[in-house]
């Protein structure tokens, strides 16, 4: 790509503003400023009566940052995210344009036909029709219409992007990257950072940076494979920045492998914390080398009334791995867009000065330079606790553009250094492993490196520190460091405490790393990295591991017979498109993958495999798996078959000797849309199904895709009649949304044929979503669908929408006859008669808590989680299981500025009468998401334990009065999305829990109980099938109790006959192609 810029010091339009930041002095500022408080270096003076005296200023200081530099157009920020609005006047003209993709504007001899210094669009006035591209942009002249006008089929400079004029499309891989959704937040990251000024409307934080748009996903939930290809991308076409304000679903580690690719070369990456008010960290930004954010905001109705500016933001997170917070108008993703702005700002002064940063360099100068946070003498009970120095709920402090840009002016530039192992939020047990080595890097590239330390200290926010190591010259083995061999104490939380406390005890194994160097001018570089120190017992041998390449593990362990031995295997998908399977010793079976990412297939047409970054980082790059495999034999021939979706709209089949089935993969097939009511994509989140539809012997396939269509292919793969459906609440209205639940499947109306029961994402209204039910030939049940409340339809894009929540289906009241179980977000349980009538609604108020319940929220709200079904209190009728958050959670998005403590929590309720059991609802450490607890007995004393792990880094198990086994709970260290699995997999007679995290670490603890002991939900979907229908047998569980005890009857511990296994798999590249190929010509 040939860079856009004609002259470095190209102003567009903005000069510097040398008297900008005086105090209630506008005029000395761009125009568009216009007292906006994230940006001012002061208070104003109206607004000073109500602020606490300590500060001195609202925001981060950019307007004196522009007494030095406004920023260049030469510096070039790329935005990673849901795409541009190309009706966006404020950036159209800040937008990249590669020219070696373009004719000569009409009439010129040079690019820069207007002369000012820059090349974009306007430079194509009186050359290209302003209506040839997107319409809703017909009034002006945007790179859509420059797109329209000269695409021409060919990769004219080279890069292995045909046409890419203005960026790229990574969702749909095209070289248009219009928000063809409407969604917005693409365009408002770009505007946040980037936008023009001086025409009285926004204006970003570096004013004259350019933008290159390229697209991740339809909303700020994205792909994190598109997030790859994107970062290789921007690294090969001339980027300074990454900005990226995405949550991804997974987290591959070819993704950190680009990440990489860019730091060598210069490109920073600038990410958000994320939006869910909590501890957890989300991928992308939580990878190494990343400079990670989050906001901060004032405290009050408004500015003017503020009592504080430097107030913890009610939906930004927090946690180890923060660097600093920003002033922030609207959440992490806002705080994003401004710190990628200041860095293009310090970028560009370094550049004035003569110098080039590297991304070490940029992200000390960004880290060092702010305004520490110290509120810890602030006896208001309303603000979140901090500390001199780095904290976890403010980072180092906030950042502060003037002190960062002064010091790239003045080539006060720290040192370069980093840790790079052991990993961040790695999981070390000092038995297995007594000494870890501290490797990373120190250099001083400005000036000599005077010295550096290396300390240790206990905890997230350590007092004490011990010196591990120290030096005088460049090095990267910093220090040999044995682990301490003293047991960390975790414990269930106790009634009455605060999410601040519940913080301090869960990082009761946490040790941090801090890493110090100055050099001989002075200049000091800090960087840190958390991990976790602990030895549990009750490990199996070979567990905790990362498996192959370390990529995240949202998938839910699957347990069944692989090899046919008679005792169950872990089969692991992860985030990175690996199928491994395991023995219970942690000695792999076989690992295998997916379907290579179609940027990169050279079977198809628009494959990018000859550009330079897929060329270096290498071309093992496959389709990320979120969902669950199923498991099951489809034909009948006695072998196990795996089904496998994947997060770009795959499924695949693998039989017993390893060779993929006829007619396999399957493809989803999504119809784009550019009408803004269409929220579609074409992958795969929810868990492939497996049931005999059509009752002809043989297991048929249904999945759920981001297209909005529910699937169903025989065991040939072929496409079942009456299906794919789209259903619909009110076929009338236009539109699809995702479907990112996953079917439960059983006899609703004893015809002796299955229905379905499943959300979508559709709403009816802001509080109601339909849930549907559907015979097995497509057509819908007599009664269905249903109308259910919830407190919100639209809580977060992709994953929050409509009714994301999985139902279940089991006979509550032992009458014979099927219940359909289902929440909403924020509704409760409801429990449906197959007609569609309600039976029974469960109790959400304090009130009816049970009398050993630890929560002190005021009410339950089920959220983005899936109810399981078994007999936790022994009474012999089937108890409900999900998790859910309280009132306080959502009251504390509303309270601007103020600490609001909240619970968040899993409860139990009875089948009787929907009242809480003695013991819950029980408090967890943090946002449980996409949970489907386990049942089963774990301590051997017959009565069943509730299993399920959360963002926290914990993993819990309470009985019916909220009581957790001994050595429990369990230290996992990362967020889990995933649901514990219950079986026997080493062979022992125990039962054993296995569970993985996003960080990639899969855990496997033994346990009490016998093998035969009662297990009522023994994994994700109750099932290898994932039916999620309690009545289904569980194969090879619930033989019963060493003294001939069984499992009691009623407890909805459905016991089955013999396991089965396969072994093997393979990859069917060229005919997944073929698929492609034919699927994705009806596109665009």
């Amino acid at each position: 790509m040939l860079l856009l810029v004609a002259a470095a010091h190209a102003v567009l339009p903005l000069p510097t503003y040398p008297e900008c930041g005086e105090p209630n002095r506008d005029d000395l500022c761009p125009i568009d400023l216009n007292e906006r408080w994230t940006f001012l270096s002061y208070i104003p003076t109206a607004w000073q009566p109500t602020v606490r005296s300590q500060e001195t200023a609202t925001g981060a200081s950019i307007d004196r940052a522009w007494r030095t530099t406004a920023g260049r157009t030469d510096v070039l920020i790329s935005v990673m995210d849901s795409g541009i609005d190309w009706g966006a006047d404020g950036i159209v003209r800040k937008t990249a344009l590669n020219v070696a993709e373009l004719p000569l504007p009409d009439g010129s001899d040079v690019y820069d036909a207007d002369g000012n210094g820059v090349v974009n669009v306007s430079d194509y006035a009186g050359s290209v029709d302003p209506t040839a591209g997107v319409e809703v942009a017909d009034d002006i002249l945007d790179p859509s219409d420059l797109i329209a006008t000269y695409s021409d089929g060919t990769d004219a400079d080279g890069n292995g992007f045909v046409d890419d004029i203005a960026g790229w499309d990574f969702l749909w891989n095209d070289n248009d990257p219009y928000d063809d959704t409407d969604f917005g937040h693409g365009t408002g990251e770009a505007e946040w950072s980037s936008e023009e000024g001086g025409d009285e409307g926004g204006i970003g934080s570096c004013p004259n940076c350019m933008v290159m748009h390229l697209r991740v996903g339809d909303t700020f939930v994205a792909d994190a494979a598109a997030f790859a290809s994107a970062v290789l991308y921007a690294t090969d076409n001339g980027v300074d920045i990454v900005q990226v304000a995405i949550g991804a679903i997974t987290r591959p580690a070819y993704a950190q492998l680009a990440i990489d690719y860019a730091w060598e070369r210069g490109v920073a990456v600038i990410s958000s914390a994320g939006d869910e008010t909590a501890w957890h960290s989300n991928p992308p930004a939580n990878q190494a080398r990343t400079v990670y954010v989050h906001g901060i905001t004032y405290a009050g109705d408004s500015e003017s009334e503020a009592g504080s500016f430097l107030a913890y933001e009610n939906c930004t997170n927090h946690g180890p791995r923060l660097d600093f917070s920003v002033s922030s108008d609207d959440c992490s993703s806002y705080a994003t867009g401004l710190t990628a702005g200041v860095a293009g700002l310090v970028l560009s002064a370094a550049r004035d000065a003569g110098l080039t940063l590297s991304p070490a360099e940029l992200g000390q100068l960004l880290t060092r330079n702010v305004e520490d946070i110290d509120l810890s003498g602030d006896p208001d009970e309303h603000v979140y606790p901090s500390q001199p120095g780095w904290d976890r709920y403010f980072g180092q402090g906030r950042l502060h553009a003037e002190a960062a840009v002064e010091a790239a002016s003045a080539g006060r530039i720290p040192p370069s250094i980093e840790i790079t192992a052991p990993d961040w939020l790695a999981y070390l047990d000092p038995i297995a492993t007594p000494t870890v080595t501290v490797a990373g890097s120190v250099a001083a590239p400005r000036a000599a490196l005077s010295s550096w330390t290396l300390d240790v200290g206990k905890g997230l926010e350590p007092g004490d520190w011990e010196r591990l190591g120290s030096g005088s010259a460049a090095a990267e083995t910093l220090a040999d460091w044995t682990l301490p061999q003293e047991p960390c104490a975790l414990e269930d939380h106790p009634a009455g405490t605060t999410t601040v406390e519940r913080e301090e005890a869960m990082n009761a194994c946490t040790w941090t790393l801090r890493l110090t160097a100055v050099d001989a001018a002075g200049a000091e570089a800090v960087v840190r990295r958390t991990v976790y120190v602990q030895h549990d017992p009750d490990a199996l041998p070979g567990f905790p591991q990362r498996l192959g390449d370390g990529s995240s593990l949202e998938a839910s362990p699957l347990l069944v017979d692989v090899d046919a031995d008679g005792v169950l295997d872990v089969i692991q998908a992860s985030g990175g498109g690996w199928v491994t399977a395991l023995k219970g010793d942690g000695s792999t079976l076989w690992s295998a993958h997916v379907e290579t990412l179609e940027e990169i297939d050279d079977a198809l047409p628009a494959s990018h495999s000859g550009a330079p970054a897929y060329r270096t980082v290498g071309l093992e790059m496959y389709a990320p798996i979120a969902a669950t495999p199923a498991a099951g034999d489809l034909d009948g021939d006695g072998g196990l078959d795996i089904v496998v979706a994947t997060m770009r709209g795959a499924v695949h089949v693998f039989d017993a000797n390893g060779a993929p089935r006829v007619g396999f993969p399957v493809l989803l097939d999504p119809i784009l849309s550019t009408n803004p009511a269409d929220q579609i994509d074409d992958g795969i989140l929810g868990a492939p199904v497996l049931s005999d539809l059509d009752r002809d012997g043989r297991l048929d396939i249904v999945a759920v895709g981001f297209d909005g269509k529910v699937y169903a292919w025989t065991p040939d793969g072929a496409l079942l009649p009456g299906w794919p459906i789209v259903p619909r609440w009110d076929a009338a209205i236009q539109g699809r949304e995702h479907i990112v639940s996953s079917p439960a499947v059983g006899d609703l109306d004893g015809d002796g044929l299955p229905e379905l029961v499943f959300g979508t994402n559709e709403a009816i209204d802001d509080e109601h979503a339909p849930l549907f039910a559907y015979h097995g030939d497509g057509t819908p049940l007599a009664g269905w669908p249903v109308r259910m409340w919830g407190y919100s339809t639209d809580v977060l894009p992709v994953v929050g929408e409509g009714m994301p929540e999985s139902a279940a289906i089991s006979d509550m009241d032992g009458d014979g006859a099927p219940e359909i179980i289902a929440h909403s977000i924020g509704g409760a349980v409801s429990v449906f008669a197959p007609d569609g009538s309600t039976i029974l609604e469960t109790q959400t108020n304090r009130s009816a808590y049970g009398p050993r319940s630890n929560v002190g929220d005021s009410s339950v709200l089920p959220l983005i989680n899936s109810p399981s079904v078994g007999d936790v209190d022994g009474d012999g009728v089937l108890d409900i299981v999900t998790g859910a958050t309280g009132i306080g959670y959502m009251l504390g998005g509303m309270a601007q500025g103020d600490r609001v403590d909240f619970d968040q929590m899993v409860a139990a309720w009875s089948g009787v009468d929907g009242s809480f059991l003695a013991g819950w609802p029980r408090v967890v450490d943090d946002l449980p998401f996409f949970l489907n607890p386990a049942i089963g007995d774990i301590d051997g004393d017959r009565a069943m334990e509730v299993i399920a792990g959360t963002g926290g880094g914990l993993a819990h198990a309470w009985n019916a009065d909220g009581d957790e086994p001994s050595g429990w709970p369990k230290l996992v260290g990362g967020w889990v999305i995933a649901s514990p699995a219950i079986g026997d997999i080493n062979g022992d007679g125990l039962l054993d829990v296995v569970l993985g995290t996003r960080d990639g670490y899969l855990f496997a603890w033994t346990t009490a109980s016998p093998s035969g002991a009662s297990v009522a939900w023994a994994q994700l979907g109750h099932d290898p099938k994932h039916t999620k229908d309690s009545r289904t047998p569980l194969t090879g569980y619930n033989a019963g109790y060493p003294d001939g005890d069984a499992p009691a009857e009623d407890c909805g511990c459905a016991a089955g006959g013999a396991s089965l296994g396969w072994v093997g798999f393979a990859l069917a590249g060229a005919a997944l192609a073929r698929r492609r190929v034919a699927s994705r010509a009806a596109l665009r």
